[in-house]
């Protein structure tokens, strides 16, 4: 019993201390990375911030996970009779504390999204004229709105403002529009980002919800000056009627409140972005059987690092 208890305070206590420096490291090339990718394409920004506020996460599960864990499993005596550090301990229960923290945000998003996808289909009626490749229902609601909502199998929903104000093509605009963020499971991930506990990255986030609206303008207009001129167009509009709207996790809207401004520049006046490196998967290879390499020919050594600042802990 020892052992185990053991093996997963050992585990979570390096987890917690690779999230902390990763989480450092991670806000401190924020800035640099940011300014790196201003000119590249929408989509290209969005996948590098969602990646960027994923990566202290990555890097301490990996570390525990990977690197941790399995040494001491291989290294360490079934009956050993190392002692429990209370700075171990302490560290543990900080990173079961984060991990649970993460949980119970996602369980609350989860939740809320579920509750208004119930609240918004009760007074909703379907619409069969829509083809947007999910279910479609009108909502009477004050608010203008053009959203999926749900992670697995969304529906979007179009409030009879909306149907009744809007042209059919600034209609079929944003339906693709939001099919783009189907495509991207932003949905998905909107909930992650606001699940992490830890670091609280909210310029990050910020960036990368912006950067998935432009990529879903992008994806909508499909390079057509006309659809472009009819989504700002119904920017315009939708901007008009709203005021500004808080939504849960699970829900991609065309429009939440807030300056439509560089939507709006950005699709009547289209830049060419730099498309970026596409050098990445071949780097995430290469750095990955680089670190396994390594793992195998240092292991002895590494357990014995982790013996001595066990060792050493108070």
């Amino acid at each position: 019993m020892i052992y185990y208890v053991l093996a997963a305070t050992v585990t979570l206590a390096a987890f917690t201390v690779a999230l902390s420096g990763s989480s450092l490291a991670a806000a401190s090339m924020g800035r640099y990375v940011r300014r790196r990718i201003a000119s590249q394409a929408a989509a290209r920004r969005a996948s590098v911030l969602f990646s960027l506020r994923l990566v202290p996460l990555v890097a301490a599960a990996t570390f525990g996970a990977v690197l941790v864990l399995p040494t001491f499993v291989y290294f360490e005596p079934r009956n050993t009779d190392e002692r429990m550090t209370l700075t171990l301990a302490a560290f543990a229960c900080a990173g079961t504390g984060l991990l649970l923290m993460s949980a119970g945000r996602a369980l609350r998003g989860w939740a809320a999204t579920a509750e208004l996808s119930r609240d918004w289909h009760a007074r909703s009626r379907r619409v069969t004229d829509i083809d947007a490749g999910m279910p479609v229902r009108a909502i009477d609601d004050e608010f203008p709105t053009v959203a999926v909502v749900g992670f697995v199998r969304p529906t979007m929903y179009i409030s009879e403002r909306v149907l009744e104000e809007c042209s059919a093509a600034q209609i079929a605009v944003m339906v693709a529009h939001e099919r783009a963020h189907v495509a991207s499971h932003d949905n998905l991930k909107r909930l992650l980002l606001r699940s992490l506990a830890l670091p609280p990255f909210g310029r990050i986030e910020h960036e990368w919800v912006a950067a998935s609206e432009e990529s879903a303008d992008e994806a909508a207009v499909s390079g057509s000056a006309e659809r472009r001129l009819d989504l700002a167009q119904a920017l315009v509009s939708i901007a008009r009627l709203a005021p500004c709207e808080a939504l849960p996790a699970g829900v991609s809207a065309f429009y939440v409140g807030g300056t439509i401004e560089s939507r709006v520049h950005r699709l009547l006046n289209p830049e060419t972005a730099e498309s970026g490196r596409r050098y990445g998967c071949v780097m995430a290879l290469a750095v990955a059987l680089l670190a396994i390499g390594s793992y195998v020919a240092f292991a002895p050594s590494i357990h014995e690092a982790m013996e001595a600042v066990v060792h050493y802990l108070p």
